[in-house]
């Protein structure tokens, strides 16, 4: 794909500003050791640029077409994902969830008690978008340890020959 700054209605100069923000701060610095930056607006690339290194140990730059694992990445995908339909207004931010997922309607919170332990209980009010894309759900996550439950776990079945 072509990038095309004037196409998707931008500058070219603003747009390198990128650039110099990603290079002094990150990649310089050594906090980066390489980045890949894509704008796109209106579905015409307005700006890719490739900076630093993609493999440090053989100081390979960063190319094009690299391909980068990430981790942890579910949050800010998710996020964006959601802002898109937001902007495209398919939701208002002060929106029920369970308008959505109506199973959430009476979904409970963890609370963590003063002994480390968590209960579940009914939130002051129902859920909504916003709290989502802030991660105040309430719902338990990474800094959550194994949750105490009231309820018996299910039986697992022993393994068959097939497992």
């Amino acid at each position: 794909m072509k990038v095309e700054p004037d196409a998707a209605g931008m500058n070219e100069a603003r747009l390198e500003r990128l650039t110099e923000h990603f290079e002094e701060k990150y990649v310089r610095p050594g906090r980066l050791p390489g980045c890949q930056i894509t704008v796109v607006r209106g579905g015409r690339l307005a700006y890719q640029r490739s900076l630093g290194l993609m493999d440090r140990e053989r100081a390979r730059p960063t190319e094009d077409d690299a391909i980068f694992r990430i981790y942890s990445m579910t949050k800010p995908i998710a996020s964006i994902a959601l802002m898109q339909l937001y902007e495209r207004g398919m939701f208002q931010l002060a929106d029920p969830v369970h308008r959505y997922i109506p199973e959430w309607r009476n979904l409970g919170v963890g609370e963590t008690q003063p002994d480390g332990t968590i209960i579940t209980v009914k939130p002051p009010r129902p859920m909504n978008v916003k709290d989502v894309l802030m991660h105040m759900t309430g719902l338990p996550g990474g800094s959550f340890r194994a949750i105490p439950s009231t309820t018996p776990s299910p039986r697992r079945a022993r393994p068959g020959p097939r497992d």
